[in-house]
């Protein structure tokens, strides 16, 4: 550990890493948090779940030295993992290569040829409705308050393509307050969600937001997890193939039976997709749902030939529109 600073807290079972962050600063008993997190990185931004890696976690996890496996931390304490499917492999392994500076591995021969990464989003997050805001489960917040002492934010909340929790399938996750618009989009003075479930601000009570449950919805709750806990590592990551390739190969069958130009079977298939997608009130997924397919976000025919310039949500939805039963199986 870091001789600069005697204590850093051990990220609790799915803890974001910006949650350990925050409660780091909130352990140090002092008010201004910002001024604070600023000794932990130079490059310190918004506490935002929309980032699926950024450079501060690497200032973070380097206090550590080699008593943590970086690696591993990213993969368990950020979205990376879920988000690596469609991310760009030389991206992906310039965050993994980093490990030749924390892990005790040997240094490059020349080192300042690695420079320092820019933050990675998922494309189109701004039209994403569950991107920006930190949301909890009230019924972790409190189980965690019971069985460690306080709640903290898990990366399984911040999945853009799900509203229900992974421990407790029924509750829906809490996202603001309905009094006073509440919200959580920056956590560095916010350690954890508020587990007597009032709000921070007006002291109403919190609530989760309704959204229609069905079949669909079910199936991308339990492949967002799935995608955020599949194996493989960073670079390999276990179903990557089906992410990338799914909704081509599912199209060229669809061509295979269609005597119709390719084209032409994009758009009857857009407007077949587009009519789902609204009958089973999976639009809430999206800020702008009209918008998201008119600039392209849920265009089948880009996404056939670039799922990589798309959010995991695009694809998932796809999947599912043509039949998919899992990613582990053959579908369609």
């Amino acid at each position: 550990m870091s001789s600069q600073f005697s204590f850093l807290p051990t990220p609790l079972e799915g803890e974001h890493i910006l949650s350990t962050m925050a409660r780091w600063a909130k352990l140090q008993g002092e008010t201004d948090s910002k001024r604070v997190l600023n000794r932990l990185s130079e490059h310190l931004r918004w506490f935002s779940p929309s980032y699926c890696y950024d450079p501060m976690f690497d200032d973070f996890l380097k206090h550590y030295g080699s008593n943590v496996s970086r690696i591993g931390l990213i993969e368990l304490q950020t979205s990376l993992m879920y988000h690596s499917v469609l991310i760009r492999y030389k991206n992906i392994y310039a965050i993994e290569s980093l490990k030749t500076y924390y892990s005790g591995g040997i240094k490059p021969k020349k080192p300042k040829k690695i420079k320092r990464l820019n933050p990675l989003t998922a494309p189109h997050q701004s039209k994403l409705a569950f991107s920006s805001l930190w949301r909890w489960c009230e019924l972790c917040a409190k189980e965690d308050e019971v069985r460690l002492g306080c709640s903290y934010w898990h990366v399984a909340h911040q999945l853009p393509s799900t509203f229900t929790c992974y421990k407790h399938r029924e509750v829906t996750l809490t996202e603001h307050c309905e009094t006073c618009d509440f919200q959580f989009s920056d956590i560095r003075k916010y350690s954890a969600p508020p587990s007597d479930g009032k709000c921070l601000k007006c002291s109403s009570p919190m609530r989760p937001q309704e959204y229609v449950s069905n079949e669909h919805t079910i199936w991308l709750s339990e492949t967002s997890f799935l995608l955020l806990n599949q194996g493989g590592g960073l670079t390999t990551p276990e179903f990557g193939h089906a992410m990338k390739n799914g909704l081509s190969m599912g199209f060229s069958k669809r061509c295979a039976i269609n005597p119709k130009a390719p084209i032409f079977v994009a758009d009857d298939l857009q407007r077949e997709f587009n009519e789902w997608f609204f009958n089973n009130q999976l639009h809430v997924f999206f800020k702008q749902p009209e918008l998201a397919i008119e600039e392209q976000v849920l265009s089948i025919e880009t996404g056939r030939i670039q799922a990589r310039r798309l959010p995991p949500i695009s694809v998932l939805l796809w999947l599912r529109f043509f039949g998919a039963e899992s990613l582990e199986n053959r579908y369609f």
